[in-house]
C-alpha cells in the first residue's frame, strides 16, 4: 500500500508548476470554452488525473464531488482529520466563488493543489494558514 500511496506522491510532486492540468475545452453555440478557466479551476482536474494514473479511480473529472463520488466508489475511504497520513486527499470547503477545492496532504502540516493564483499545481500550508477549511479526508483501503 505505501509503495503506491508514494508512487503517486511522487508524481503529484512533479506535477508542481505544470500546465498540463489547465484547460479542458468544449464548443457551445459555436463557442470554444475553458471549463477550467485557464486552470483557475482546476483542482479536481489534477487529483483526478493522478489517481487514474495510478488505477485509484476510474475516470478522470472536472469538479470535485464527482472525483468525490468516483473515490468513494474505488475503495476511498473517509478519515478524521485529526489523523492525517502522507496521500491523503483533502477536500476543502467551498470559497467565496462557491466552488470546494481538492489536493493532496504530503504530511508536515503541507498539502499539494492546483493554485488559482499560479493556475498549476503547488505546495501549500494544508489549511492555507487557517484561511480554508477541511471538510473531508479521504484515505486509499484496500
Amino acid at each position: 500500500m505505501k509503495a503506491i500511496i508514494n508512487k503517486y506522491l511522487n508524481y503529484s510532486k512533479k506535477c508542481i508548476d505544470s500546465k498540463i492540468f489547465r484547460n479542458y475545452f468544449i464548443v457551445k453555440n459555436n463557442k470554444k470554452i475553458d471549463l477550467l478557466q485557464n486552470g483557475k479551476l482546476s483542482c479536481a482536474k489534477f487529483v483526478s488525473e493522478v489517481l487514474l494514473k495510478f488505477k485509484l479511480i476510474e475516470y478522470a473529472h472536472l469538479r470535485v464531488v464527482s472525483c468525490v463520488k468516483d473515490m468513494n466508489k474505488n475503495n476511498w475511504k473517509k478519515v478524521d482529520i485529526n489523523n492525517l497520513e502522507l496521500g491523503d486527499v483533502l477536500v476543502w470547503d467551498k470559497n467565496k466563488s462557491g466552488h470546494y477545492h481538492m489536493g493532496f496532504y504530503i504530511g508536515n502540516k503541507r498539502a499539494i493543489s492546483n493554485s488559482e493564483k499560479y493556475r498549476c499545481p503547488r505546495e501549500h500550508h494544508f489549511t492555507y494558514m487557517g484561511k480554508r477549511k477541511i471538510i473531508k479526508v479521504l484515505r486509499y483501503k484496500k
